[in-house]
């Protein structure tokens, strides 16, 4: 039986969490009426800090020009009532795929909370990102970071997703999706949706203003989801699994299932069966569509929408409130089933991280770099921490006979207890190739490359019924 960290120890506050929403004006804003405006009147208004980053044009600015106006040295941001904030892109485009458009956007979005926004950026403890169709659950989200942040582990730069790995296959995958070869690479699958924390950005931020993930993308000719993999993989980050996330699209399931139920995040909720017919102006006057809630199918359960089909579905044909939904029946996420127990050694985590002098980039030191030792050592500091709030999180409690104890009782360097943490995976290997020590030491960003893997990445062929190459584990 696990102790539920957060319940514990207490939840981290709403000013602690930003929520960055990728969306685009594409379609002549189809997205931003089916999706965000609908996100913006239920999940949204329960975290304090929402973005949208979407391209910068006339048409946004001319929408929002009622609304508050925030000027940073690279971006423009219109805050609107009881909307979220919108980070307006000048380099990136309304490409809904690729590097340009999502890949772009992403850098920007993070270079403008950790560069230009240090306001925000010095309570930011995490930042969820995700696409303009995916529905954050705000009580299971906060529960979740509120007990990963209170297993100590938030000291090491951390980004996670909804992939979980056996204990058995070394936890990480080889290879990227759509390219044959390029074994080098580790990554932790599809990076939509995903977390990263604050020391995570600190080391994204420094290559986002060069826009490093854009050019991960163009490179490999895939969009942020997969990019991400790699990018992260370049700087040495490390994985952990997001709970409670739904791989399959909410609307092309049945609405109570009561395997929704337990989910933290789900995607893919937008106007079905198809979203440009739900938006068509000769078939649904104005007057519904800029009326919308969080419903799948079009229109809103009560006053539906065209191409309604009664009968897709029981109960509710195919149509029904997510909201709604998750309000009267949402119970909550099995947080703990992919933690390992650790046995805590305190140290003052600084003694274990390196600070590389012409990059600035933090760095774990060689005998700590593979994060295979986090599964049975967390590190831990002793600021903060009283023996009450750690013995809320430990199992079997021991001390070993210590020369002398700190101020808190506890022995430096001492294995005191077990512990509950996320099964955290370095996405390592990166430092040992060639590539790795050519660009290291330069101030210019270089992104890894197919022609940099060895051999050469060969892409698949488009449409090919091979599955992609990922699978072989270390």
């Amino acid at each position: 039986m696990y102790v539920d960290i957060a319940k514990s120890m207490g939840y981290i506050q709403n000013s602690d969490v930003t929520v960055v929403i990728t969306s685009t004006t594409n379609k002549a804003g189809v997205y931003l009426r089916s999706r965000i405006i609908s996100s913006s009147r239920t999940w949204m208004k329960s975290f304090e800090s929402v973005f949208v980053i979407i391209e910068d044009n006339f048409s946004v600015r001319y929408s929002m020009r009622s609304c508050a106006v925030f000027e940073t040295k690279s971006y423009t941001s219109f805050k609107c009532a009881g909307e979220p904030t919108y980070i307006l892109s000048r380099n990136c485009t309304k490409d809904y795929y690729g590097a340009a458009g999502p890949c772009c956007k992403v850098d920007d979005a993070i270079n403008y909370i950790v560069n230009e926004r240090p306001d925000v950026f010095k309570h930011l403890k995490f930042m969820l990102h995700s696409d303009d169709d995916e529905y954050w659950r705000p009580d299971q989200v906060m529960r979740w970071l509120s007990s990963v942040h209170h297993s100590g582990i938030n000291h090491f730069p951390i980004i996670a997703n909804n992939e979980i790995y056996s204990r058995s296959d070394r936890h990480l995958k080889r290879g990227l999706w759509s390219w044959d070869n390029c074994k080098e690479i580790r990554v932790g699958g599809w990076y939509q949706p995903m977390m990263i924390n604050h020391a995570a950005l600190t080391i994204i931020g420094r290559v986002a203003a060069q826009y490093g993930l854009r050019s991960v993308c163009k490179a490999f000719d895939v969009t942020h989801d997969v990019g991400m993999g790699p990018f992260a993989w370049m700087l040495g980050l490390n994985h952990i699994t997001i709970p409670g996330l739904g791989r399959d699209n909410m609307g092309k399931s049945t609405p109570l299932q009561s395997i929704w139920r337990k989910k933290l995040a789900v995607h893919a909720v937008k106007h079905y069966p198809d979203e440009d017919l739900c938006d068509s102006e000769t078939l649904w006057p104005d007057s519904d569509r800029y009326n919308q809630s969080i419903v799948l199918g079009c229109g809103s359960v009560e006053k539906r929408g065209p191409f309604h089909n009664t009968t897709a579905r029981p109960t509710h044909g195919d149509m029904y409130d997510v909201h709604d939904y998750f309000t009267r029946f949402g119970e909550e996420v099995a947080i703990f089933g992919s933690w390992v127990r650790a046995t805590v050694t305190l140290h003052n985590p600084l003694d274990h991280i390196d600070i590389d002098s012409a990059t600035g980039l933090a760095t774990l030191k060689p005998s700590h770099r593979n994060l295979s030792t986090l599964h049975i050592k967390a590190i831990l500091s002793c600021e903060g921490f009283s023996d009450d709030s750690l013995v809320a999180t430990m199992e079997n409690p021991s001390k070993i006979a210590p020369s002398s104890p700190d101020k808190e009782g506890f022995y430096l360097g001492d294995k005191v207890f077990k512990v509950l943490i996320p099964d955290v995976v370095n996405l390592h290997g990166y430092e040992s190739l060639p590539h790795f020590k050519q660009h290291n030491s330069s101030s210019v960003w270089v992104p890894f490359k197919p022609s940099d893997c060895s051999p050469p990445g060969v892409r698949q062929q488009r449409g090919s019924s091979k599955k992609p190459k990922v699978s072989q584990t270390l």
